[in-house]
């Protein structure tokens, strides 16, 4: 091996805490109180850094080197843009049962990237023309704007350009995660099939990986002591039609969610001005109730508007509890609350129900469980509260015009109570009739936005159940087998994927069994038959990763010196590749990349690090 350099290490943390991109000299970090995520360039000069509420339990780069994910203690998992550092997606727990915290994940560990040109290459004339006319509507309709005060958990799902992030090889965009020996999958985060596949709660998995186009899953696994190897067939996986009814779907149910989130906001634009009118009517009654009256503020107000009388309440009121400063705030809530809205309802509401609606109507033609009065009934409702939506727009148009009218009459008889100007104003008395009987005390905000909520409530649950319905479909198109090996290995829990790879169907392990012994176990995929090797080291192994067909790489030390060991399926015995003694540099884990054959080594101290790379 080339020593390259060595360099302080970034973060004094663990040694499992930091994992290689496999693509590029990236080296990403958890900080040793487990609450910030950091990626470095080999020479330990920081990208980026990001700063978390909640416990990191563990990270996995994709194997392009484009995203990173990470699982949190408070059960969610976290997907990052691995070259920005920009939060994607946030995959809420999947699970519902037991634990909330993934305590491993797992992107799928493909050989090779397909391109666009060679997918093309590889597709029929009339896959080619059904491709070409292949017009996807919803992507041609204007992108939908975030919204204020709200989380990102919906967000991302709703407003993000999930084609920036899928490949075309499917096999990348899917994310592994076990809770509590259930585990599940997620296609980046929109499409989520929880409790895949079930262990009993006292088995220990050993290990997982999967077949190169994840069609089939496979779990090594401890049972009463015995060793078994699980063997789940995805039948729907290769499925690009199923994948995107799946898409679909999230996206609509996501959409439903942007839907939900704007009505939110449009009952907290509208509280603060509802809530003005309230009081000041409760100060008016409070003070016709000291006065021992038993009218109303409404037939007060009437009953000057028709026959300019000035009750003696509804001048206090007037003079002592409105005066110019509350009508100018008055003035000020109703137009925040007005034009606030209809600008939530233009920039937000609408677009987003226009997107449902043609994401809806596409689904017609394509095949789909959704039977045609489940997908005519979410399309009525999502039309009938887009209809309701337009004519909430006028019924705000119309009220802030009485409103208006309302609001310059109080001014006129505050100006003429308390001074000596009489304004020359013509006062809209139907127009303020309007106002004070059908809206002062009761706004068509408060009962519209009711209204909408309830149908909108009404939407989600049915689309959630359809959902559910298709997952379960998903579910029941996947086959498991248990295949007993002939081995007994330790009962030690070891969920990497990364240090093991298939060749001609074979999968070679990698996994501890006494201090200093390792078994190296290679699993026929199609036969489930196992070639066992045993290995000895005259020291402890610290780590170790099976990098290529014929290439095992192990660090052993006793904690004074180290030797790095090259094992090849020729050799009877490792190579030494170094070895390191002293107190300068000793080495107790280390991290490679298949790129350029490059790796790092981590000092005992965790203070400094080597990089080096293979000759």
């Amino acid at each position: 091996m080339e020593e390259i350099y060595q360099k302080p290490l970034p973060l004094s943390a663990p040694e499992e805490n930091y994992q290689w991109c496999p693509t590029i000299y990236l080296i990403s970090g958890i900080s040793a109180n487990r609450l910030q995520l950091s990626v470095f360039r080999v020479n330990a000069q920081k990208v980026w850094s990001v700063s978390l509420k909640s416990e990191i339990i563990c990270q996995c780069w994709r194997q392009d080197g484009k995203i990173i994910a990470v699982s949190l203690k408070d059960g969610s998992i976290r997907l990052y843009d691995g070259n920005m550092g920009t939060l994607m997606y946030v995959i809420e727990s999947a699970n519902h049962e037991g634990e909330s915290t993934a305590s491993f994940l797992s992107w799928p560990n493909v050989k090779q990237i397909k391109s666009q040109s060679s997918e093309d290459s590889e597709l029929t004339l009339q896959e080619k023309l059904e491709k070409f006319l292949d017009f996807n509507l919803a992507k041609g309709l204007p992108k939908l704007t975030p919204l204020n005060n709200t989380d990102t958990v919906f967000m991302n799902k709703s407003l993000q350009d999930e084609d920036k992030y899928l490949t075309q090889d499917n096999t990348l965009n899917y994310l592994l995660t076990n809770y509590s020996n259930v585990i599940s999958l997620s296609l980046l985060g929109f499409f989520q099939i929880s409790s895949l596949v079930k262990f009993d709660p006292n088995d220990v998995i050993l290990h997982h990986f999967e077949s190169d186009d994840l069609s089939t899953l496979y779990f090594l696994y401890n049972r009463d002591g015995s060793t078994l190897l699980k063997q789940i067939s995805l039948n729907f996986i290769k499925q690009r039609d199923i994948v995107n009814l799946g898409l679909s779907y999230s996206k609509i149910n996501s959409l439903i969610e942007y839907v939900n989130q704007v009505l939110k906001q449009l009952h907290q634009e509208t509280k603060p001005y509802l809530d003005f009118n309230h009081k000041l009517l409760d100060l008016l009654k409070e003070e016709i109730v000291s006065s021992k009256g038993d009218e109303t503020g409404i037939s007060l107000l009437y009953g000057l508007l028709l026959t300019g009388i000035m009750h003696p309440c509804l001048k206090t009121w007037i003079t002592d509890y409105l005066g110019d400063k509350n009508i100018r705030r008055w003035i000020k809530l109703a137009v925040n609350c007005y034009e606030g809205n209809k600008k939530s309802l233009f920039s937000h509401l609408l677009p987003c129900l226009e997107r449902i609606i043609v994401m809806l109507d596409e689904l017609k033609g394509s095949t789909t469980p959704l039977t045609k009065q489940q997908l005519q009934k979410l399309l009525s409702g999502c039309t009938d509260i887009l209809q309701k939506t337009y004519l909430f727009i006028w019924k705000i148009n119309h009220e802030q015009r009485l409103f208006k009218y309302f609001i310059e009459w109080l001014d006129y008889v505050l100006l003429e109570y308390t001074t000596d100007d009489t304004p020359d104003i013509e006062i809209k008395t139907k127009e303020v009739t309007e106002f004070l009987t059908n809206h002062l005390t009761s706004s068509v905000m408060h009962s519209f936005l009711d209204d909408l909520t309830s149908l909108q409530d009404t939407i989600k649950i049915d689309m959630n159940t359809i959902t559910a319905s298709f997952v379960e479909e998903l579910k029941g198109k996947t086959d498991s087998k248990d295949f007993p090996l002939s081995i007994t290995l330790p009962s030690s829990t070891l969920y990497s994927t990364n240090d093991s790879q298939t060749y001609n169907n074979l999968k070679t392990i990698i996994l501890p069994n006494t201090p200093d012994t390792l078994e190296l176990i290679s699993i026929d995929l199609i036969t489930a038959n196992v070639q066992h090797r045993h290995l000895s080291f005259p020291m402890p192994v610290i780590s170790c990763m099976h990098y290529s067909e014929n290439s095992t790489y192990i660090l052993i030390s006793d904690g004074q010196a180290s030797e790095f060991l090259k094992l090849t399926s020729n050799d009877s015995s490792p190579i030494q590749l170094n070895r390191f003694s002293g107190d300068e540099f000793v080495p107790t884990s280390f991290k490679m990349t298949h790129k350029n054959e490059a790796g790092f080594l981590i000092d005992s101290n965790r203070k400094k690090y080597l990089f080096f790379k293979l000759k």
